[in-house]
């Protein structure tokens, strides 16, 4: 795995294995004593979400909704679970059709 997104940025499909069936997120390595700097979370997250942001959620550990995933930039794009496959699929289709980024 390159360090570094490749060319056209990356692509993930989270679906929710929890019960309430909503994909929220957290750094939970932190609540076993390890630090988000082990993983490369320290430097790379605060350029997505900002400096305040990035350290709530390093210092506690906190799950965030989907909704506020969305809001700060963690998430690009939030859809019901049983739209996610086709959803997925149409947008990794748009992706493979538009030309190649140099």
């Amino acid at each position: 795995m390159a360090p570094w997104p490749e060319p056209g940025g990356n692509r993930a499909c989270v679906r929710s294995a929890n019960r309430g069936g909503t994909a929220k997120i957290a750094f939970l390595f932190v609540k076993v004593g390890l630090a988000g700097a082990d993983m490369g979370a320290a430097f790379l997250l605060p350029k997505v979400v900002g400096l305040g942001k990035a350290t709530e959620m390093l210092y506690t550990g906190e799950f965030i909704s989907p909704a506020e995933a969305l809001q700060i930039g963690l998430y690009n794009r939030v859809v019901a679970s049983d739209e996610l496959a086709a959803e997925t699929t149409r947008w990794a289709e748009s992706l493979a059709a538009a030309p190649a980024l140099r």
